[in-house]
């Protein structure tokens, strides 16, 4: 049996292999032939994980709640689609790579904000797949 770690979290439910905290220090989303889409109005955790595997994953960050400083997306995706929409007030950082696949930042204004302002920063793989970053 494994354990979910997070020190931080309050209470963890355990699901299909995904573990994921009530409070929203870490939270995933995997796909396996399936999709995931998040939109309107949800709290963004400090780290969010998502796999895609043969499946596609739709991150709408417009109306998303995000704390002061930087909350991190990891993508790994493996022969699907991650979209991912940015409202152009957010500062996001853009860092992933693509084998076979692209892993692109399409057009992101960059508006400049003090330390505390929420930062976006996006990491991760691409094999056979296309993820992309746009603003809305």
């Amino acid at each position: 049996r494994r354990s979910c770690p997070n020190r931080y979290q309050r209470h963890t439910i355990r699901r299909s292999g995904l573990c994921q905290s009530i409070w929203t220090n870490h939270e995933g989303q995997v796909t396996f032939l399936s999709g995931v889409q998040r939109k309107g109005t949800w709290s963004v955790p400090r780290h969010l994980k998502v796999n895609a595997f043969m499946g596609a994953v739709e991150l709408d960050f417009c109306e998303a709640l995000l704390g002061p400083g930087v909350s991190e997306v990891e993508i790994t995706a493996i022969m699907g689609a991650v979209s991912i929409t940015i409202p152009p007030t957010l500062r996001v950082e853009c860092n992933g790579a693509g084998i076979l696949g692209v892993f692109e930042a399409v057009s992101l204004n960059v508006p400049k904000g003090g330390p505390d302002d929420p930062v976006l920063r996006i990491s991760g793989s691409a094999v056979m797949v296309a993820v992309e970053v746009a603003n809305a």
